[in-house]
């Protein structure tokens, strides 16, 4: 961005600089070294959430209904992007390689199953597709607050 004039605002703790020419939008470095940078572009999805990922609301064990109908045990976090949610998984706490990200703005309807159907601790998320991805936590207490 050489000698083009830039118009400038601050958003929050970070100045976000505006480039007209190229509409372009870069955030200047954080003040605080433990935030979370923001890359451009990240070339797998994986390196896209750890850069991008500004908060996590929760995390823990969930069990997730495979396509086959078995329950896979998977750790799970909420992980906010830009301001919009996603719920990711891996297969470990040691978060080695992320397996999946639900976008949450792309979802119709998260609900509590029947326990009759399921059995206790099931939800559902349907997303925009109709797809369901059926989970599995430990108690209708632990299902509500995901």
């Amino acid at each position: 961005l050489q000698s083009k004039k830039k118009e400038t605002e601050l958003e929050g703790d970070n100045e976000v600089v505006q480039n007209p020419a190229h509409m372009v939008q870069e955030k200047a470095p954080p003040a605080n070294p433990n935030e979370a940078a923001e890359t451009a572009v990240a070339p797998n999805l994986e390196e896209e959430v750890r850069a991008k990922a500004t908060g996590v609301c929760i995390e823990g064990y969930l069990m997730r209904q495979s396509r086959e109908g078995k329950w896979k045990k998977r750790f799970y976090e909420t992980v906010e992007e830009n301001g919009w949610w996603m719920l990711v998984y891996y297969k470990t706490p040691e978060r080695e390689k992320i397996l999946n990200a639900v976008k949450l703005h792309r979802t119709s309807q998260i609900a509590i199953s029947d326990s009759d159907k399921h059995g206790a601790g099931v939800f559902g998320i349907e997303m925009e597709s109709s797809q369901v991805y059926l989970h599995k936590a430990a108690s209708e207490a632990d299902a509500e607050k995901w």
